[in-house]
This record gives structure tokens, sequence and C-alpha cells, in this order.
């Protein structure tokens, strides 16, 4: 489990590119795989705040 802060820190874009993940999932996919790490770093960021 990681921190508010450490999940904000995280460059998500760079671990998917190490991973090469939007290239073996459909555009679909990899735009709710966007909106979901967007929720969750908008709910990490209010958690960091507080």
């Amino acid at each position: 489990a990681k921190s508010p802060r450490e999940l904000l820190a995280t460059d998500i874009d760079e671990l998917f590119e190490q991973l090469d993940l939007m290239r073996h999932i459909s555009p679909t996919r990899g735009n709710g795989l966007r909106a979901m790490v967007s929720k969750i770093r908008d709910i990490a960021a209010a958690e960091a705040a507080a």
C-alpha cells in the first residue's frame, strides 16, 4: 500500500510505458484505465491535502 503522497509522486505514464501496456489493451480499455488512474489521483490529492 502506498500513501497518498507516494501515489501522487508515481509516474504512472512511465510505468505503463515500461510495461508496454497500451500496446496490449484496446483503446477503450486504455481510456478506462486512464480514467481510473485520474480518479485515484484525485482521491489521493484530497487525502494529502487533508
